[in-house]
């Protein structure tokens, strides 16, 4: 099967102004590819997760905090471009030597330490003490390389001064300024051999403060995002304009070439071919895409006062992604965008933001401290709502955009109710599903009061009510004694499961009993309407009544009723004179058969609500001779 990104983006687009993963994930136009809702749940988690990124946990050092505004866009930027060399590190003092007599072209390029030492040049006894200081020298008792070998490169057009300089500034603000943690000692070599003028940076991965290992990957706080982040930023100032955005960040829906692919098309003597999307790889980078489209809207709206030519060249963007094209470099070059202004722009944004996001983790922090029970669901699925309200304006916020739909599975839908009736059948059911979480290990009030509205919770709410409910059942579980260990978080899965199928199931059965009970007060309201417009009933209304208004309302409102209370009608009309013409007609007609006491009874009935009717009339009469009065002076 084909899939046409491009296209599916642009059909969501067509129907909203406003395009979220949710929308491509979940989405009408993804009913083609049958994956199930756990399988486009877990997706639409990874996209949002890839979107923010691991940096968005690791700290002051982390990109979140610096220029967010793609400047490079705006500039005409070519790619940011740092290399961790595979196999590159060393292990001991040859090692060392051999590297450094190759970074150094014998002589022809210049090996500098860090500004720690003042970016002094290394000579062969420099080099030596160096390598002893790094521990290199002498046995080593591992084969864990001791150093890290990166090569940050710039385009060739890039004057070679203002590349070096922003290279040893590269090294310096990753390695050495501790923002990350530990500190770094490094060296480095700059080139001008290739096409490229690129610096080579070596680092030792002993930290010179803590001891800390220097470890780069996906999940730390050195790694790729962060390296090009921080490239973009040092290259800005020497007047390097580079991007560092993601593929998806550009609206680049193709899948990237693998270097496998890229070495087979050089022996082969062709051009690379990037792979063709699969359905999973297809839904997730349309998520990712609407992602940074929802990004670039949320800071053009919060742009629109203060910097309307920004705004609207960030509104473009977003329409460019969602209309399946890709971002051309310098596509609005003419705003002239500065990184001052940038900078501005960009603390401007994160300030709003920053406001927004600290409200809703007040309001979350507020909940926490409410015991678990009817009022703080209430409260949960309140602030749920306000999550979504919130999305409209942040809509690239993972944590605020899932709680813009409710879940597929229809987890806790459960009932309202308001009269008699209702609460009758939502109570029994209530008892059932009480039964079951018990039997689960779950506060049977916690389980309950989650299914006490008749909407499904959001996607967001649901999945924060899975991972408390996962846990209680697997603490339940831990504490019998026949739970094989080894099973213990399927068999947390499957009681989960199982618990919220049936409670589905029960809540579902009642559900339709609501339903035909529904049905009777919008018989019997359109019995009262006729009533009191003086029309005549048909014969099937006539003979059904009694029988409708005992099905509709409890042993205790018939009770009332036949003592002169027509507001037990309050559910099925909302006019007093309804409720009254109508308590009339049941009355009249159950005095037919009625003997005895039964008949004083409903006889004095009768006489009550005409009383009602009559005292009601006088005091609207008295009050219009009342205002009459007040408008002739009296």
């Amino acid at each position: 099967m084909t899939i046409h990104l491009p296209q599916n983006l642009i059909q969501q687009a067509a129907k909203k102004q406003l395009v979220s993963p949710v929308d491509l994930v979940m989405g009408d136009h993804w009913a083609e590819i049958d994956l199930g809702n756990s399988m486009r749940l877990s997706l639409l988690k990874v996209a949002l997760q890839k979107q923010q990124g691991p940096s968005a946990k690791a700290g002051g050092g982390s990109s979140t905090t610096r220029l967010k505004l793609p400047l490079s866009v705006f500039q005409g930027g070519r790619s940011a471009m740092v290399k961790v060399i595979k196999k590159g590190g060393t292990t001991n003092a040859r090692g060392m030597r051999d590297q450094m007599s190759y970074l150094s072209k014998d002589g022809d390029a210049k090996l500098e330490r860090s500004e720690r030492y003042f970016g002094v040049e290394l000579d062969e006894a420099s080099q030596e003490r160096l390598i002893n200081s790094w521990g290199l020298s002498g046995e080593t008792k591992t084969q864990s390389d001791k150093t890290t070998h990166i090569v940050v490169s710039f385009p060739a057009d890039v004057d070679n001064d203002a590349a070096y300089r922003a290279g040893r500034a590269w090294a310096e603000e990753v390695f050495a300024s501790g923002k990350y943690g530990d500190v770094y000692d490094y060296y480095t070599a700059f080139h001008t051999d290739r096409a490229h003028p690129h610096i080579h940076v070596v680092i030792n991965r002993r930290g010179m403060e803590n001891g800390d290992w220097l470890k780069i990957s996906r999940v730390s706080q050195f790694n790729y995002d962060e390296f090009r982040a921080v490239q973009v930023e040092v290259a800005a100032r020497e007047g390097i304009h580079l991007d560092a955005s993601p593929r998806y960040a550009r609206g680049l829906s193709d899948r990237p070439i693998p270097d496998a692919e890229i070495r087979r098309a050089e022996r082969e003597g062709r051009k690379p071919e990037a792979p063709s999307h699969t359905r999973v790889t297809a839904m997730r980078a349309a998520a990712s895409i609407a992602l940074y489209a929802g990004q670039y809207s949320t800071d053009a709206r919060l742009l629109r006062k203060q910097f309307p030519a920004l705004s609207k060249a960030l509104a473009e963007m977003a329409a460019t992604l969602l209309s399946g094209r890709e971002l051309a470099g310098g596509q609005t070059r003419q705003s002239k965008t500065t990184l001052e202004e940038a900078n501005h722009a960009s603390e401007f944004i994160m300030s709003r933001r920053s406001e927004i996001l600290a409200d809703i983790k007040e309001i979350d922090a507020e909940i926490a401290t409410i015991p678990v029970g009817k009022e703080r669901s209430m409260l949960e699925r309140d602030a749920s709502r306000i999550k979504a309200e919130a999305a409209r304006h942040l809509t690239d916020v993972a944590d605020l955009i899932i709680h813009t739909r409710e879940n597929p599975d229809g987890l806790y839908k459960g009932l309202e109710a308001q009269d008699g009736i209702e609460k009758t059948v939502k109570e029994s059911a209530d008892v059932q599903i009480a039964a079951l979480a018990r039997s689960a290990g779950i506060d049977p009030e916690k389980l309950i009061s989650r299914y006490d509205r008749s909407a499904a919770a959001s996607i967001g709410l649901a999945e924060g009510w899975r991972r408390d409910e996962l846990e209680d059942i697997q603490k339940n579980l831990t504490y019998q004694p026949d739970t094989p260990k080894s099973k213990i978080e399927e068999l947390t899965q499957a009681a989960y499961d199982e618990l919220h199928r049936n409670a589905l199931q029960t809540y579902r059965k009642a559900e339709r009993e609501l339903e035909a009970h529904g049905r009777r007060k919008k018989e019997l309201h359109r019995i009262a309407k006729l009533i009191r417009e003086g029309r005549r009933l048909d014969q099937a209304q006539e003979e059904g009544l009694r029988r409708t208004v005992k099905d509709t309302l409890t042993t205790s409102e018939l009770r009332e009723l036949e003592a002169g209370q027509s507001k037990v009608f309050r559910h099925v009309a909302k006019s007093i004179d309804q409720q009254r013409a109508l308590s009339r007609r049941y009355l009249e007609s159950e005095l037919q058969d009625a003997e005895g006491a039964r008949k004083l009874q409903l006889t004095t009935a009768l006489a009550k609500i005409d009383r009602d009717a009559d005292l009601a009339a006088q005091r609207v009469s008295d009050q219009t001779r009342r205002s009459k009065d007040r408008g002739h002076g009296l």
